[in-house]
């Protein structure tokens, strides 16, 4: 596992995972009663200082890609958030065309 995120209602909880073995994690808590789904996001690469996750949303912003959800995780001098956009594609699209680095998922398990 290398992030995870939870958000809590009155009647149930939200566990978003990163893993590494996204079928061997659905199967295990598919065979411990647990609902589960799998979501395709987009991680992003940023600066860990401030303003910079700021520059990446108004870009999204501007290019009219809405947010679902995100949530980040820090190491060292950069920040990893990930992404939950109405339009997957056009976030990636958008995203690199301002060249801003996203983080193949085999990339975030050698954190």
């Amino acid at each position: 596992m290398s992030a995870f995120s939870v958000a809590d209602t009155s009647e149930f909880g939200i566990l978003r995972l990163i893993v590494s073995d996204h079928e061997k994690a659905f199967r295990v808590l598919k065979e411990n009663n647990f609902s589960v789904n799998l979501t395709d996001v987009v991680c992003l690469n940023c600066p860990n200082q401030p303003g910079a996750l700021a520059a990446a949303l108004r870009i999204l912003s501007e290019n009219e890609v809405a947010i679902e959800y995100l949530y980040a995780f820090s190491v060292g001098e950069s920040a990893n958030v990930v992404i939950k956009p109405d339009n997957l594609d056009k976030c990636i699209s958008v995203l690199t065309q301002h060249s801003m680095e996203l983080v193949r998922a085999s990339d975030l398990y050698r954190i």
